[in-house]
Protein backbone atom coordinates (compact mmCIF):
# COMPACT_ATOMS: atom_id res chain seq x y z
CA UNK A 1 0.00 0.00 0.00
CA UNK A 2 1.12 3.52 -0.70
CA UNK A 3 0.90 6.22 2.11
CA UNK A 4 2.80 9.01 0.46
CA UNK A 5 4.13 10.42 -2.49
CA UNK A 6 6.72 13.22 -2.19
CA UNK A 7 5.15 13.68 1.62
CA UNK A 8 1.67 14.08 0.62
CA UNK A 9 -1.19 11.56 0.42
CA UNK A 10 -1.71 9.58 -2.98
CA UNK A 11 -5.43 11.02 -3.72
CA UNK A 12 -4.23 14.37 -3.46
CA UNK A 13 -1.61 13.88 -6.65
CA UNK A 14 -4.15 12.45 -8.80
CA UNK A 15 -5.79 16.10 -8.93
CA UNK A 16 -2.12 17.94 -10.01
CA UNK A 17 -1.46 18.29 -13.47
CA UNK A 18 1.42 17.01 -15.26
CA UNK A 19 4.48 19.83 -15.26
CA UNK A 20 4.72 19.87 -18.76
CA UNK A 21 0.65 21.07 -19.51
CA UNK A 22 1.36 24.00 -16.73
CA UNK A 23 1.35 27.87 -18.34
CA UNK A 24 4.74 28.86 -18.25
CA UNK A 25 4.76 33.05 -17.66
CA UNK A 26 7.63 35.62 -16.87
CA UNK A 27 8.70 35.22 -13.19
CA UNK A 28 6.56 37.70 -10.60
CA UNK A 29 7.99 37.26 -7.36
CA UNK A 30 10.98 38.64 -6.47
CA UNK A 31 13.76 37.35 -4.34
CA UNK A 32 14.76 39.49 -2.06
CA UNK A 33 18.39 39.54 -1.67
CA UNK A 34 18.97 43.15 -0.76
CA UNK A 35 19.67 43.00 2.88
CA UNK A 36 22.36 40.13 2.66
CA UNK A 37 25.47 39.64 1.87
CA UNK A 38 27.48 42.10 -0.14
CA UNK A 39 28.13 39.90 -3.39
CA UNK A 40 24.08 38.65 -3.15
CA UNK A 41 23.24 42.71 -2.72
CA UNK A 42 25.22 43.19 -5.83
CA UNK A 43 23.50 40.78 -7.13
CA UNK A 44 20.08 41.95 -6.47
CA UNK A 45 21.37 45.68 -7.95
CA UNK A 46 22.25 43.98 -10.91
CA UNK A 47 20.87 41.34 -11.68
CA UNK A 48 17.42 40.83 -9.48
CA UNK A 49 15.95 37.13 -9.25
CA UNK A 50 12.39 35.89 -9.38
CA UNK A 51 10.66 32.60 -9.05
CA UNK A 52 11.07 30.73 -11.95
CA UNK A 53 14.17 32.09 -13.60
CA UNK A 54 16.78 30.02 -15.28
CA UNK A 55 19.94 31.40 -14.20
CA UNK A 56 23.21 30.84 -15.49
CA UNK A 57 26.43 31.44 -13.04
CA UNK A 58 29.42 32.23 -15.32
CA UNK A 59 33.02 31.04 -13.55
CA UNK A 60 36.47 30.28 -14.08
CA UNK A 61 37.76 27.73 -11.80
CA UNK A 62 38.73 29.42 -7.65
CA UNK A 63 36.24 32.32 -8.41
CA UNK A 64 34.13 32.04 -5.29
CA UNK A 65 30.94 29.79 -6.58
CA UNK A 66 30.42 27.44 -3.89
CA UNK A 67 30.68 30.41 -1.42
CA UNK A 68 27.94 32.60 -3.70
CA UNK A 69 25.91 29.15 -3.23
CA UNK A 70 26.36 28.62 0.09
CA UNK A 71 25.11 32.59 1.09
CA UNK A 72 22.42 32.66 -1.60
CA UNK A 73 20.63 28.99 0.06
CA UNK A 74 21.56 30.78 3.61
CA UNK A 75 19.48 33.55 2.80
CA UNK A 76 16.82 31.79 1.20
CA UNK A 77 16.35 29.34 3.90
CA UNK A 78 16.22 32.55 6.48
CA UNK A 79 13.95 34.66 4.21
CA UNK A 80 12.07 32.21 2.10
CA UNK A 81 11.12 29.08 4.79
CA UNK A 82 8.85 28.03 2.46
CA UNK A 83 10.59 27.39 -0.89
CA UNK A 84 12.11 23.97 -1.29
CA UNK A 85 15.87 24.23 -2.12
CA UNK A 86 17.66 21.41 -3.94
CA UNK A 87 21.17 20.92 -4.36
CA UNK A 88 22.75 18.79 -7.11
CA UNK A 89 26.92 18.19 -7.23
CA UNK A 90 28.25 16.76 -10.52
CA UNK A 91 31.35 15.40 -10.86
CA UNK A 92 32.95 17.49 -7.72
CA UNK A 93 35.00 15.71 -5.00
CA UNK A 94 33.57 13.75 -2.02
CA UNK A 95 34.94 15.71 0.70
CA UNK A 96 33.04 18.83 -1.08
CA UNK A 97 29.78 16.81 -1.08
CA UNK A 98 29.96 16.10 2.61
CA UNK A 99 30.48 19.67 3.58
CA UNK A 100 27.32 20.84 1.31
CA UNK A 101 25.27 18.14 2.85
CA UNK A 102 26.43 19.09 6.42
CA UNK A 103 26.05 22.90 6.22
CA UNK A 104 23.34 23.61 3.09
CA UNK A 105 19.64 23.79 4.34
CA UNK A 106 18.38 21.81 1.28
CA UNK A 107 18.42 18.46 -0.04
CA UNK A 108 21.91 17.47 -1.71
CA UNK A 109 21.98 14.54 -3.94
CA UNK A 110 25.44 13.97 -5.33
CA UNK A 111 27.56 12.18 -8.14
CA UNK A 112 30.97 12.59 -7.55
CA UNK A 113 33.69 12.65 -10.00
CA UNK A 114 34.81 8.68 -9.11
CA UNK A 115 31.90 7.87 -10.42
CA UNK A 116 30.75 6.93 -14.32
CA UNK A 117 29.19 9.66 -16.65
CA UNK A 118 26.23 6.99 -16.37
CA UNK A 119 25.75 7.54 -13.08
CA UNK A 120 26.41 11.58 -13.29
CA UNK A 121 22.93 11.66 -15.86
CA UNK A 122 21.10 9.56 -13.71
CA UNK A 123 21.24 11.15 -10.37
CA UNK A 124 20.93 14.31 -12.48
CA UNK A 125 17.93 13.59 -13.81
CA UNK A 126 16.06 12.34 -10.85
CA UNK A 127 16.40 15.46 -8.90
CA UNK A 128 15.24 17.07 -12.05
CA UNK A 129 12.61 15.25 -11.84
CA UNK A 130 11.82 15.30 -8.18
CA UNK A 131 11.89 18.83 -8.80
CA UNK A 132 8.96 18.75 -10.96
CA UNK A 133 7.03 16.95 -9.20
CA UNK A 134 7.27 19.06 -6.29
CA UNK A 135 6.23 21.92 -8.71
CA UNK A 136 3.21 20.31 -9.62
CA UNK A 137 2.32 19.83 -6.02
CA UNK A 138 2.26 24.10 -5.94
CA UNK A 139 5.83 24.78 -4.20
CA UNK A 140 8.80 27.02 -5.24
CA UNK A 141 11.48 25.03 -5.71
CA UNK A 142 14.63 26.62 -5.75
CA UNK A 143 17.23 23.75 -7.85
CA UNK A 144 20.81 24.21 -8.02
CA UNK A 145 23.14 22.57 -10.25
CA UNK A 146 26.88 22.37 -9.45
CA UNK A 147 27.70 22.14 -12.39
CA UNK A 148 26.37 22.25 -15.65
CA UNK A 149 29.55 22.19 -17.50
CA UNK A 150 30.28 18.34 -15.54
CA UNK A 151 26.74 17.36 -16.94
CA UNK A 152 26.99 17.95 -19.87
CA UNK A 153 30.32 16.12 -20.28
CA UNK A 154 28.64 12.91 -19.20
CA UNK A 155 25.82 13.42 -21.71
CA UNK A 156 28.81 13.68 -24.42
CA UNK A 157 30.39 10.67 -22.91
CA UNK A 158 27.23 8.55 -22.45
CA UNK A 159 26.39 9.49 -26.33
CA UNK A 160 29.82 8.87 -27.59
CA UNK A 161 30.28 5.25 -29.39
CA UNK A 162 31.90 3.26 -27.21
CA UNK A 163 32.33 5.76 -24.64
CA UNK A 164 35.30 7.57 -26.14
CA UNK A 165 35.24 11.12 -26.50
CA UNK A 166 37.88 12.85 -28.24
CA UNK A 167 39.15 16.66 -26.98
CA UNK A 168 38.37 18.48 -30.26
CA UNK A 169 35.18 16.86 -30.96
CA UNK A 170 31.50 16.40 -29.36
CA UNK A 171 28.23 15.20 -30.01
CA UNK A 172 25.72 18.04 -30.48
CA UNK A 173 22.82 16.08 -28.75
CA UNK A 174 24.89 16.76 -25.47
CA UNK A 175 24.12 20.30 -25.71
CA UNK A 176 20.77 19.74 -26.60
CA UNK A 177 20.36 17.59 -23.69
CA UNK A 178 22.00 20.63 -21.24
CA UNK A 179 20.29 23.50 -22.97
CA UNK A 180 16.35 20.91 -22.29
CA UNK A 181 17.92 20.35 -18.43
CA UNK A 182 18.18 24.06 -17.83
CA UNK A 183 15.15 24.76 -19.89
CA UNK A 184 12.77 23.05 -17.18
CA UNK A 185 13.08 26.44 -14.99
CA UNK A 186 9.84 28.66 -15.09
CA UNK A 187 7.28 30.15 -13.12
CA UNK A 188 3.81 28.90 -13.40
CA UNK A 189 0.64 30.69 -13.56
CA UNK A 190 -1.40 27.62 -12.34
CA UNK A 191 1.20 28.36 -9.30
CA UNK A 192 4.53 26.79 -7.96
CA UNK A 193 7.81 27.65 -9.73
CA UNK A 194 11.54 25.61 -10.95
CA UNK A 195 14.32 28.27 -10.35
CA UNK A 196 17.10 26.70 -11.96
CA UNK A 197 20.42 27.95 -11.09
CA UNK A 198 23.27 26.12 -13.37
CA UNK A 199 27.11 27.04 -12.97
CA UNK A 200 28.95 26.66 -15.92
CA UNK A 201 32.23 26.57 -15.87
CA UNK A 202 34.42 29.22 -18.24
CA UNK A 203 38.07 29.50 -19.40
CA UNK A 204 38.71 25.70 -20.31
CA UNK A 205 39.94 24.90 -23.85
CA UNK A 206 37.81 22.21 -24.90
CA UNK A 207 35.42 22.44 -27.52
CA UNK A 208 32.42 21.23 -25.88
CA UNK A 209 32.90 23.58 -22.96
CA UNK A 210 33.60 26.57 -25.09
CA UNK A 211 30.33 25.68 -26.96
CA UNK A 212 27.80 25.37 -23.77
CA UNK A 213 29.05 28.83 -22.46
CA UNK A 214 27.80 30.31 -25.94
CA UNK A 215 24.74 28.12 -26.41
CA UNK A 216 23.44 28.74 -22.80
CA UNK A 217 23.03 32.05 -23.46
CA UNK A 218 19.73 31.50 -25.54
CA UNK A 219 18.03 29.10 -22.32
CA UNK A 220 18.77 31.67 -19.11
CA UNK A 221 16.93 34.65 -18.85
CA UNK A 222 19.56 35.57 -16.15
CA UNK A 223 23.52 35.69 -15.98
CA UNK A 224 25.44 36.25 -13.32
CA UNK A 225 29.18 36.94 -14.39
CA UNK A 226 32.56 35.93 -11.86
CA UNK A 227 35.43 36.70 -11.83
CA UNK A 228 38.68 35.75 -9.71
CA UNK A 229 40.81 39.03 -10.69
CA UNK A 230 38.90 41.18 -8.19
CA UNK A 231 40.56 42.90 -5.57
CA UNK A 232 39.83 40.68 -2.74
CA UNK A 233 37.76 42.80 -0.33
CA UNK A 234 35.33 42.97 -3.46
CA UNK A 235 32.74 41.07 -4.92
CA UNK A 236 33.71 38.66 -7.55
CA UNK A 237 31.12 39.96 -9.83
CA UNK A 238 31.13 41.44 -13.05
CA UNK A 239 28.77 44.38 -13.76
CA UNK A 240 28.78 44.44 -16.97
CA UNK A 241 28.33 40.96 -17.70
CA UNK A 242 25.57 40.13 -15.16
CA UNK A 243 21.88 41.03 -16.22
CA UNK A 244 18.40 39.67 -16.02
CA UNK A 245 15.59 39.74 -18.70
CA UNK A 246 12.35 41.28 -18.09
CA UNK A 247 13.00 42.12 -14.53
CA UNK A 248 9.86 44.98 -14.81
CA UNK A 249 7.61 42.09 -14.39
CA UNK A 250 9.48 41.34 -10.82
CA UNK A 251 8.79 44.49 -9.03
CA UNK A 252 8.87 48.04 -10.32
CA UNK A 253 10.70 49.58 -7.98
CA UNK A 254 12.79 46.87 -8.05
CA UNK A 255 13.39 47.45 -12.47
CA UNK A 256 13.43 51.62 -11.53
CA UNK A 257 16.33 50.45 -9.13
CA UNK A 258 18.19 48.38 -11.70
CA UNK A 259 17.95 50.28 -14.69
CA UNK A 260 19.21 53.65 -12.09
CA UNK A 261 22.42 51.37 -11.67
CA UNK A 262 23.18 50.48 -14.88
CA UNK A 263 22.97 54.46 -15.85
CA UNK A 264 25.67 55.27 -13.42
CA UNK A 265 27.90 52.30 -14.73
CA UNK A 266 31.02 53.52 -16.52
CA UNK A 267 31.80 50.16 -18.32
CA UNK A 268 35.12 49.57 -16.34
CA UNK A 269 34.36 46.38 -14.57
CA UNK A 270 36.74 47.34 -11.26
CA UNK A 271 35.74 50.91 -11.45
CA UNK A 272 31.59 49.94 -10.89
CA UNK A 273 32.66 47.06 -8.37
CA UNK A 274 34.00 49.50 -6.03
CA UNK A 275 31.34 52.21 -6.53
CA UNK A 276 28.31 49.69 -6.05
CA UNK A 277 30.47 47.73 -3.01
CA UNK A 278 30.64 51.84 -1.65
CA UNK A 279 27.24 52.34 -2.27
CA UNK A 280 26.16 49.08 -0.48
CA UNK A 281 28.19 49.48 2.22
CA UNK A 282 26.93 53.25 2.62
CA UNK A 283 23.36 51.97 3.04
CA UNK A 284 21.55 48.82 5.02
CA UNK A 285 19.57 47.60 2.23
CA UNK A 286 19.28 47.80 -1.35
CA UNK A 287 15.99 49.06 -0.59
CA UNK A 288 17.74 52.18 0.48
CA UNK A 289 19.97 52.23 -2.51
CA UNK A 290 17.29 53.62 -5.13
CA UNK A 291 16.32 56.87 -2.28
CA UNK A 292 20.33 57.62 -2.02
CA UNK A 293 20.54 56.98 -6.34
CA UNK A 294 17.78 59.46 -6.52
CA UNK A 295 19.07 62.07 -4.17
CA UNK A 296 21.89 62.04 -5.94
CA UNK A 297 20.57 62.48 -9.35
CA UNK A 298 18.26 65.33 -7.69
CA UNK A 299 21.57 66.61 -6.36
CA UNK A 300 22.91 66.68 -10.42
CA UNK A 301 19.69 68.22 -11.40
CA UNK A 302 20.02 71.24 -9.55
CA UNK A 303 23.42 71.64 -9.70
CA UNK A 304 22.93 72.03 -13.59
Amino acid sequence: RVQQINDCAPDSEEKNLLFENLTAVYPTEHIDLGSSSDTLRMIDLLAPMGFGQRIALFTSLHSGRRQVISDLLQELHKSYPNAFLMVVLIGERPEEVTHMQRNAPAEVLSSTFDETALRHVQVAEMARERAKRLVEQGKNVVFVLDSLTHLTRAYDTVDAPGGRVKKDTFDTQSIVNALQYCGAGRNLEEGGSLTILSTVITGGDSAIDNSLVQAIRGTTNSEIQLSKTVPEACPPIVPSRTATEKSDYLDTSVHERMLKIRSTLTGDDRVDQQRLLDLIRDTSSNNEVLDSVRALDKKRSVGK
